[in-house]
């Protein structure tokens, strides 16, 4: 899904999940200092990994040395995107340092929406869970790498709005986010029925995305079940501001899994 694949790198070495991005590194080593700094490591780098660049003895030998120049690219232009939202979140591109979006706040006026994918959207909402939603990191780095997710998944349902009836995906993940950011913080010690309803949300969307992913259709079965229990207690509990957005997710369920390839 989301997570970095496994690649060769312009420099030789196999990229791994525990690596880190090559230009925030330079970012926090001071080596990079702005955005004009960013895009000039940035297409450094690009220049000798472009596809169009790759070399092969043979039909099959160059077919191979794009597809893995392509990987690297592609690669490369994740850590780009990312350092950018490192950039961003830590205040050199005139955000204040640790301000955060709310929970519920919608995105900035003139994003642009993102066209509509539900397989797009699943690995990103994925993404977004793991980096711990609704609570929002508060190091710079992590932060910035948040935000650029949840402004994905966010432009994601605002061009899902665009052809799908009846154009409420966004708000409904906004009131989803407001709702479920009011129960994880209701009860720090975890002793109350906010925090176990939370931790039905958290569960359940867990298992949609999971299926998504796997195809596995126990996970399924397990989500089916749970929403029916979880709709009741959020409705008994008064907090229904997740139920549109998790019936939206349940209705894709009926779809198939999102993620996995024929």
């Amino acid at each position: 899904m989301w997570g970095i694949m496994m690649l060769e790198v312009c420099i030789g070495q196999r990229y791994n999940p525990a690596m880190k991005n090559r230009l925030i590194e330079l970012l926090e080593s001071g080596r990079i200092m702005d955005e004009p700094g960013l895009k000039s490591a940035f297409r450094g780098i690009a220049k000798r990994i472009h596809p169009d660049l790759a070399e092969g003895s043979g039909a099959a030998s160059r077919g191979r040395a794009e597809k893995k120049a392509t990987e690297a690219f592609i690669a490369l232009r994740s850590e780009y995107e990312e350092a950018l939202a490192w950039l961003g979140a830590s205040g050199s591109l005139n955000t204040p340092p640790g301000e955060m979006p709310r929970p519920g706040t919608a995105p900035p006026e003139g994003l642009p929406p993102l066209p509509w994918s539900e397989k797009t959207f699943y690995e990103n909402l994925e993404e977004l869970l793991a980096r711990g939603f609704p609570r929002q990191p508060s190091v710079p780095g992590p932060r910035g790498l948040y935000v650029a997710c949840r402004g994905r998944v966010m432009r994601l349902l605002a061009g899902r709005d665009r052809t799908h009836a009846p154009g409420t995906a966004l708000s409904a993940f906004l009131d989803f986010e407001a709702g479920y950011a009011a129960l994880v913080a209701a009860d720090p010690a975890g002793l109350s029925r906010e925090v176990r309803l939370s931790h039905g949300l958290r569960n359940l969307v867990f298992n949609i995305v999971l299926f998504h992913d796997t195809g596995f259709a126990q996970l399924a079965r397990f989500a089916r079940n749970e929403w029916i229990r979880l709709r009741k207690e959020l409705i008994v509990g008064k907090e229904a501001r997740p139920l549109a957005f998790l019936s939206m997710l349940m209705d894709d369920l009926g779809k198939g899994p999102a993620c996995v390839e024929d």
